[in-house]
């Protein structure tokens, strides 16, 4: 049996697919060059996985198919992602907000934090520095 591959080339299969256009066969080609051979047929899994689950890892002893009434769809776990990169130093509360007004959906904001977890984002916003960085040697 080979090796698995890790979380964060499963992640970049789902960017590639949604952000880059690029399609199965493309996306193994580019991807295989950093190490590891990649089919398309994996590749078209993890899509399969992602559309499925909105996650790229398999997680056992839970339902296959999600519930019929789950607020977090595709479309909505696409545009949590699209807001999360567009704006990486808004609070948690603020990404919650311009998403409820994206999507439409009212959910609430322990399911919109549950949706973020399994999205693989951290709850921290990322804070910039003002001005130049310090130096410490002088002269």
């Amino acid at each position: 049996m080979g090796k698995a591959h890790d979380v964060d080339l499963r992640w970049r299969v789902i960017f590639a697919i949604w952000w880059d256009g690029l399609g199965f066969d493309d996306v193994a080609r580019k991807l295989s060059v950093t190490g590891m051979p990649i089919s398309a047929t994996w590749v078209r899994e993890m899509w399969t996985l992602f559309q499925h689950t909105h996650d790229v890892v398999r997680v056992t002893n839970r339902r296959a198919a999600p519930p019929a009434n789950q607020l977090i769809d595709e479309q909505t776990a696409l545009i949590i992602i699209e807001t999360i990169l567009d704006a990486p130093e808004a609070t948690l509360n603020e990404h919650h907000a311009t998403v409820t007004c994206d999507s439409g959906k009212h959910m609430h904001l322990s399911t919109f934090c549950r949706a973020v977890h399994r999205l693989g984002f951290t709850r921290q916003r990322v804070r910039y520095s003002r001005g130049a960085p310090h130096t410490c040697g002088r002269g």
